[in-house]
């Protein structure tokens, strides 16, 4: 008996191997089949798809590989149920499903993909940065008493200075610090800008700077510009909004790359100008005029590149088309051709258009112009979305970007995890501190999130205290390990009262995606290991652990 069960593992052993030797013809067999489905535009070739990925579906189960059996299952469902109710065919969540068949069929063969944001266990590797470096020169006190304890505790490395003499003296030294300066006088017959001047001749570079002062006429304010003002801040300056320049001036790695969306029919002319816009630290993707409207959609742009002349089109009539969409009303739409009469331009950007650039243009000139139009695109894109407290996206923005990024992970055939939290007996510090002090709060751990979350991770306020992340391409150990970090972090800091310092701490959940394969099933998921985690005594994280896909089926 013994030797009989020993010869059916050989056996079941071979067999495996084979299944997964004969993986890559399988996969080939449906994506041929996949193409043609999709490309073609017709439901006739559904039954021979389903079949294919039938089968795979049945065999991975056989042979131990129950994720790979489990994607199968959600990609041959979409297909029945398009056959059962003679709707369309969904080509995004069909190539979404497909995306973590392929995925599954990878770990199945040993080849397991990895990503640059998690470690192999799926753990996020920590960001060691030094922390920014902040020089004030205040000796007015416009400042109010709070603010450099509160900066120090979001991370800056504070120094301050009583006299201007010392500030030059360290400033030949050490370089490399924003400066924050009372733009009046500062003793000794030296005013603000005329210190911020020395210093940069000191230092032999322009650094930014951050002025603090009342209303001035505008030769000041050129003269605070020259010298390398980024910001005017009007007494009494609260730490909240220095903080918020502060972030925008040294970034630290919170912003994403700008997005360009390239609409042209010559895939060689298109790939010249992507590269160079790469180059530029631009991301850049290129589509053909018929896949302009699919890719507003997933990719969201900030800015969108096309030729004026194109195959069956003008270029200033797909403007016309994309304006139509209320959503894309203020997306930046830059022409470049090699057309140069100038009513042609005009009509051009009368229809849509920003701005028309004539070819041949510099690759580094058509970068820096696409980046400016793509940065004040995106900060007025920000207003709209932003919550006016915190900074981070609204409710509505907030879903829709999760909708977004799952969709994305879907085709992607990636990982998403989605995290809601909760401050902890919010409601008593505004009963005991008040209000005030409670949207202090508030603010300190939005920035908190900002300045600890990755640069394409996602934050908005999901309504009162509770506050929602999207964190793509990672799992759930790699997301639980983050979050946490944020949970102890925030607890740490100490936040100013006219009653005294007091902290206050803050829980989370936490549920993945293709888990939960939805927005609000996502959501549903990580508010319920939320509410789990507030019944454990707060302070504390939760990670949803659901059913594998398929599970009991």
């Amino acid at each position: 008996m013994a030797e009989n069960t020993s010869s059916f593992q050989s056996k079941l052993a071979m067999l495996r191997r084979q299944y997964i030797a004969e993986l890559p013809t399988r996969l080939a067999a449906i994506a041929n089949e996949l193409d043609a489905l999709v490309s073609h535009e017709h439901t006739s070739g559904i039954p021979e798809l389903r079949r294919h990925v039938h089968g795979l579906s049945g065999s991975g189960a056989t042979f131990g590989f129950q994720e790979l059996s489990a994607t199968c299952r959600v990609m041959e469902s979409l297909l029945v149920q398009s056959t059962a109710s003679g709707e369309p065919l969904d080509h995004v969540a069909l190539m979404s499903a497909w995306g973590f068949v392929q995925q599954a069929a990878q770990a199945a063969m040993g080849e397991r993909p990895t990503t640059s944001t998690t470690s192999p266990a799926g753990r996020v590797a920590p960001r060691v940065l030094p922390p920014p470096r902040v020089w004030v020169v205040d000796p007015t006190g416009l400042l109010d008493h709070h603010t450099l304890p509160h900066l120090t505790q979001h991370g800056f490395d504070v120094e301050t200075f009583t006299s201007p003499v010392q500030a030059l003296e360290r400033a030949g030294s050490t370089p490399g610090a924003v400066l924050v300066v009372d733009a009046g006088e500062l003793g000794d017959g030296q005013d603000g800008i005329g210190l911020a001047e020395e210093m940069r001749d000191a230092r032999g570079v322009e650094s930014p700077v951050i002025f603090l002062g009342g209303a001035a006429d505008l030769n000041t304010r050129l003269r605070a510009i020259r010298a390398g003002g980024v910001a005017w801040l009007r007494p009494p300056v609260l730490s909240d909004p220095l903080i918020d320049q502060l972030d925008r001036v040294v970034e630290r790695g919170a912003r994403a790359p700008y997005r360009v969306l390239i609409v042209e029919d010559d895939p060689n002319q298109a790939e010249v100008c992507a590269v160079g816009l790469r180059k530029a630290g631009l991301e850049t993707r290129v589509v053909s005029p018929a896949g302009l409207l699919a890719s507003l959609e997933t990719v969201v742009p900030d800015v969108v590149l096309m030729d004026l002349y194109l195959a069956g089109c003008l270029g200033s009539e797909l403007a016309m088309i994309v304006r139509q969409d209320p959503r894309w009303a203020g997306l930046p739409i830059v022409f470049l051709s090699i057309e140069c009469d100038e009513a042609h331009q005009h009509r051009a950007l009368v229809r849509g258009g920003d701005a028309f650039l004539t070819k041949p243009l510099a690759p580094g000139r058509l970068a820096e112009l696409l980046t400016a139009r793509a940065s004040r695109a995106r900060v007025f894109r920000q207003q709209l979305l932003r919550d006016g407290l915190t900074g981070t996206l609204n409710h509505a923005a907030l879903m829709g970007a999760l909708g977004s990024e799952i969709a994305g992970a879907f085709r992607r055939g990636t990982r998403l995890a989605f995290a809601m939290f909760d401050l902890d007996a919010f409601k008593d510090v505004n009963d005991r501190y008040g209000h005030a002090v409670g949207d202090r709060v508030l603010r300190a751990f939005a920035q908190l999130l900002k300045q600890r979350l990755r640069a394409g991770d996602t934050i908005g306020r999901y309504g009162g205290e509770e506050f929602g992340i999207v964190l793509p391409d990672i799992d759930g150990p790699g997301a639980f390990a983050l979050i946490d970090s944020l949970r102890a972090g925030f607890a740490e800091i100490e936040h100013p009262s006219d009653a005294g310092p007091f902290r206050v701490t803050v829980s989370a959940g936490i549920a993945t995606c293709p888990e939960h394969a939805t927005g609000p099933a996502i959501r549903d998921a990580a508010d319920a290991a939320l509410y789990r985690a507030k019944r454990a005594g707060r302070d504390r994280v939760e990670l949803d652990e659901p059913q594998p896909i398929g599970a009991g089926s």
